[in-house]
């Protein structure tokens, strides 16, 4: 069984504030959590030896509400794909810079579990028919 997935420090951070607290951005009404989420999209992922590709989505657990998975596009680097990749990979986040640091390197990165919409996930991180 995979070990369960922590959201980042940055993130967990962004939780643990109140409406009120947050400085990453202007303040939107509804729920602070959708808006992390919205943020993160699009983020840069740069990987210990370079820049691997963006943030395309963030996967939750539709029980939980857990993040499991980062939905990472490669293709900034490669032909590349779609992998999926665990929160705890994350180094740091820079809000300013919309950078999301992995504490992996690209040839890492790129042979994490290919995820592909539609397809369930099962726990181990393996897709299935």
């Amino acid at each position: 069984m995979a070990p369960q997935m922590a959201i980042p420090q940055a993130f967990r951070e962004q939780e643990e504030m109140g409406p009120g607290e947050r400085t990453t951005g202007p303040q939107q009404p509804g729920d602070p959590h959708l808006r992390a989420v919205r943020e993160v999209a699009g983020y840069h992922v740069q990987a210990e030896d370079g820049e691997i590709g963006h943030i395309e989505d963030l996967i939750a657990d539709d029980e939980s509400w857990v993040v499991r998975y980062l939905d990472v596009d490669t293709r900034n680097w490669l032909p590349g794909k779609h992998v999926l990749t665990a929160p705890q990979w994350v180094e740091s986040v820079s809000w300013d810079d919309r950078h999301v640091y992995a504490a992996l390197d690209k040839e890492r990165l790129e042979s994490a579990p290919e995820y592909r919409p539609g397809i369930a996930i099962r726990p181990k991180g393996e897709a299935h028919p």
